[in-house]
C-alpha cells in the first residue's frame, strides 16, 4: 500500500482490520488458524517467516527515505513534533466526566 502512495498509518489500519476479521472468523468458526502462502496453500511457520522476509520486509534504504527529517522544536512544532504531557485526574479507560459547563439532564424520570 505504501508503494502505491498510501500513508503508513492508513496501511497499518487496513492490515489491522484484516487481521481482526481473520481472528473473528477463526473464533466464530471454532477452527484453528491455518497459515497459507501467496497461492493459498498451507505452510509451516518457518516457511511463512521465509515468505515474509523475501516478499514483505521493508528495506533499510526505503525506511531511511521515508523517515521524517524534521526535528521536534517544542510544543508549538505541530502534530508530528513533541507532545507536551499534562497531569490528569483520570486514567485511560475511565468513563468520561460530566462537563461543569453543561447542565445535567435527567431523562425518563417518573413525576
Amino acid at each position: 500500500m505504501t508503494q502505491r502512495g498510501a500513508t503508513h498509518r492508513k496501511a497499518l489500519c487496513v492490515v489491522a482490520a484484516r487481521l481482526a476479521e481473520r481472528a473473528w472468523l477463526t473464533m466464530a468458526r471454532g477452527e484453528p488458524y491455518v497459515i497459507c502462502d501467496l497461492q493459498g496453500r498451507p505452510v509451516t511457520p518457518e516457511q511463512a517467516n521465509q515468505l515474509i522476509t523475501e516478499h514483505f520486509t521493508v528495506t533499510a534504504e526505503i525506511r531511511r527515505r521515508r523517515r521524517s527529517t524534521k526535528k521536534a522544536e517544542g510544543p508549538s512544532h505541530g502534530a508530528r513534533g513533541a507532545t507536551q504531557v499534562t497531569a490528569r485526574s483520570w486514567t485511560r479507560g475511565d468513563l468520561p466526566r460530566a462537563s461543569l459547563t453543561t447542565p445535567t439532564r435527567i431523562v425518563n424520570q417518573a413525576t
